[in-house]
C-alpha cells in the first residue's frame, strides 16, 4: 500500500472517531479559559445542538486533504487595499514573484470613490491579478468568501506587507500539516487585568507576559487560513453584533477570526489554540512605515491597544462573557543552516 493511501486510510479513522465523539458529547459542558489560563468547565450555549453537523461538515472539509498531489497545492493571495495606489505595485511586483506556490493574488479595492489607475491593470506577472472592487469601504471585506478563491489556503496579506518567498514557502508547508489553525508571522496575546477585564497585549502586573503565557491570535497583516473559516466568517456562526462592530468601528477583523476559529475547534473539537506563530527568516517589511507612504493604517493611530483591548471585551460579551482564546508558547522556525523545510518548535 502506497504512502498516500496508507495517509488516507488513518484520516478516514480519525474523521470517523471524531464524528461519533461529536455525537456522543453534544450535550456535554465545553471549556472556558480562567483568568490564569487555566480552564473551567461551563455548560456550551454558543452553538445550537442542531448547527453541531453543518459544523462538522465544515471540519470534515479542513481535515481532508485535495484529492491532487499535496505538494502541488498552492495558494490564493487575498490583499485587500484602500488608498495605497502609490506603494501597490511595488507590493504586487514583490507577490508576483512566488512562482508556483500562488494560484493567483486577488486584490480588493476597498477605494470605491476612486477608479482603479490604468497603471495598476497593466502590470506584469506571471500570476493572475485580479482586482475585485467592493460596493462599500468595509473591513469585513477581507475575509469575504469568494468564487475566485479555488485553493484551500488563503494568504490574507496587507497592501503595505512584504514577506519573502521562502518565509511565505514555509509558513504555507506549516499550515497543511495544520489546516484547523490559521498560522501567521505576527502574534498578539490577551491578557486579563486585576478586574476581569479583557486587555490586548501584556499584562506585566499580574505576571501576564508572552514569556510566561505565549500568545493567542495572529494580526491578519500576515497570515494563512483555510477558505471555509470566510465561509464561517461570514455566516450566523460569527455573532452579528460582532460583525456591526468591526464595520461600525473598522477595526478588530482579525480578533474576531482568531476568536471564531478557536470557538469553531472546541465546538467540533476539543479546546486548543487557533494559531501558530512562524518566525520569519528575513523580517517583514512594512512600507507604510519605512517609506512613510499610502493610507496612515490602523495599528499606527492613537489609543489602538485601548481600542483592541475593547473589541475583546465587547466580542466576550457576544461569547456570554468569555473568550474561547488558548494560549500557545512555541513558534516554528528554520534552523538557521539547514534546509527550509526542517523546523522545530521555538519557545518565546
Amino acid at each position: 500500500m502506497s504512502l498516500w493511501k496508507k495517509f488516507s486510510a488513518v484520516l478516514g479513522l480519525v474523521c470517523l472517531v471524531q464524528t461519533l465523539w461529536l455525537l456522543s458529547t453534544s450535550d456535554r459542558g465545553d471549556y472556558e479559559e480562567g483568568a490564569a489560563g487555566k480552564s473551567t468547565q461551563t455548560p456550551r450555549d454558543s452553538v445550537p445542538p442542531s448547527f453541531n453537523m453543518t459544523l462538522w461538515r465544515y471540519y470534515q472539509q479542513i481535515l481532508i486533504p485535495p484529492t491532487t498531489d499535496v505538494t502541488n497545492e498552492r495558494l490564493t493571495i487575498l490583499m485587500p487595499t484602500y488608498k495605497r495606489a502609490d506603494i501597490l505595485p511595488s507590493v504586487i511586483k514583490h507577490y508576483c514573484s512566488m512562482g508556483d506556490s500562488v494560484e493567483k493574488i486577488l486584490v480588493i479595492w476597498n477605494d470605491v470613490e476612486t477608479p482603479i489607475p490604468p497603471s495598476l491593470h497593466s502590470l506584469r506577472c506571471d500570476i493572475d491579478v485580479l482586482f475585485i472592487v467592493s460596493k462599500e469601504n468595509k473591513l469585513t471585506n477581507r475575509f469575504m468568501p469568494r468564487d475566485e478563491i479555488e485553493t484551500k489556503g488563503v494568504l490574507v496579506v496587507d497592501d503595505d506587507r512584504l514577506i519573502s518567498g521562502d518565509d511565505v514557502q514555509f509558513g504555507f508547508q506549516i499550515w497543511k500539516q495544520f489546516r484547523h489553525r490559521i498560522i501567521g508571522f505576527e502574534h498578539r496575546m490577551h491578557t486579563l487585568n486585576q478586574h476581569g477585564d479583557y486587555h490586548y497585549g501584556p499584562y506585566p502586573k499580574a505576571g501576564q507576559t508572552p514569556e510566561k503565557l505565549g500568545y493567542s491570535m495572529l494580526i491578519s497583516a500576515s497570515f494563512i487560513l483555510h477558505r471555509v473559516y470566510l465561509e464561517l466568517f461570514h455566516s450566523s456562526y460569527l455573532p452579528g453584533e460582532i460583525m456591526t462592530y468591526i464595520n461600525r468601528e473598522m477595526n478588530c477583523e482579525d480578533v474576531a477570526m482568531c476568536i471564531l476559529v478557536a470557538q469553531f475547534l472546541r465546538d467540533v473539537a476539543w479546546p486548543q489554540s487557533s494559531v501558530i506563530s512562524v518566525k520569519p527568516r528575513v523580517p517583514l517589511k512594512n512600507l507604510e512605515a519605512t517609506t512613510g507612504g499610502g493610507h496612515r493604517g490602523l495599528s499606527n493611530q492613537l489609543k489602538h491597544y485601548n481600542k483592541r483591548s475593547e473589541c475583546l471585551n465587547k466580542f466576550a460579551a457576544a461569547y456570554g462573557g468569555r473568550l474561547p482564546l488558548q494560549y500557545i508558547t512555541g513558534r516554528m522556525y528554520r534552523e538557521p543552516i539547514k534546509p527550509w523545510y526542517n523546523f522545530k518548535l521555538q519557545q518565546i
